[in-house]
């Protein structure tokens, strides 16, 4: 999880921040995040948690969008 996590923050801002901008990159993150935590919830079989482990990866686009918003800011 953690390295499909590291390679979603490290490749994918930098495409989808200019197209999506920050605000939706943040909502598409915390809603795929939040999907995939009720999927998580819901699995019964071992290969269900590998196939929301992407859904899950998509949801670290949101953090990347979330430092550039506090960091403006600041």
């Amino acid at each position: 999880v953690g390295i499909s996590v590291g390679l979603v923050q490290g490749f994918l801002p930098r495409m989808l921040l200019p197209k999506w901008g920050a605000q939706r990159s943040i909502l598409i993150g915390l809603c795929c995040s939040m999907l995939a935590l009720v999927c998580f919830g819901l699995a019964y079989e071992s290969w269900m948690m590998y196939a929301v482990m992407v859904i899950y990866a998509l949801g670290g686009i949101s953090n990347p969008a979330i430092m550039s918003i506090m960091s403006s800011q600041v």
